[in-house]
């Protein structure tokens, strides 16, 4: 958070995911606070998210990448441009986010299995950390760069040969010009 503040558990709202209502409080990320409002002024101000009911930016985060970020055409501007609303979604299939201390892991990860095992036995559980979740994200991003580098790394090798080649040509052909021969 770099402006305003935080939603209070008084206006944080649980509902189901298939019923958001429309957020009368708004959190949003400093790319979509310039765009809306260039002169920075955004805290406070209030925007139309959707239905024609106003909402008030309460607070500004600095940085908070959309699912989006692998867009592409006229929406690919849109990976920043985020917004909080203060609901809790429930549904048949809650996501649950567990912060875990460096190196503690899978502890922690095994005891939250555990216990959310306890309340509900026919639970289907899937434990992915963050950074497993961001490899996966990132994955189809980084076999194209890995074949860029490959395709240039090859291109490049080609191109040398065929540099040292018309070199090593021009000099014979120099060579028997000038009627020097070469100790072979």
């Amino acid at each position: 958070m770099i402006a305003g503040r935080n939603f209070t558990p008084e206006e944080v709202t649980v509902v189901r995911d298939d019923a958001l209502p429309t957020a009368r409080l708004l959190i949003v990320s400093k790319a979509l606070a310039n765009i809306l409002f260039p002169k920075g002024d955004a805290l406070g101000k209030t925007i139309y998210t959707a239905a024609d009911v106003p909402a008030q930016i309460i607070g500004i985060v600095d940085r908070l990448q959309g699912p989006n970020f692998a867009a592409t055409g006229r929406f690919s501007t849109f990976a920043e441009n985020s917004i909080i609303t203060p609901h809790r979604p429930i549904n048949q299939y809650p996501d649950f986010m567990v912060c875990v201390q460096p190196g503690h892991l899978a502890e922690v990860m095994r005891r939250a299995e555990n216990a959310l095992l306890k309340l509900d036995s026919e639970m289907i559980l899937s434990s992915v950390s963050m950074e497993q979740a961001r490899a996966k994200a990132y994955l189809g991003n980084r076999g194209l760069v890995t074949m860029l580098l490959s395709i240039s790394a090859a291109l490049l090798l080609v191109t040398g040969f065929g540099i040292v080649g018309l070199t090593s040509y021009w000099v014979t052909v120099r060579c028997q010009q000038i009627g020097i021969r070469r100790a072979t």
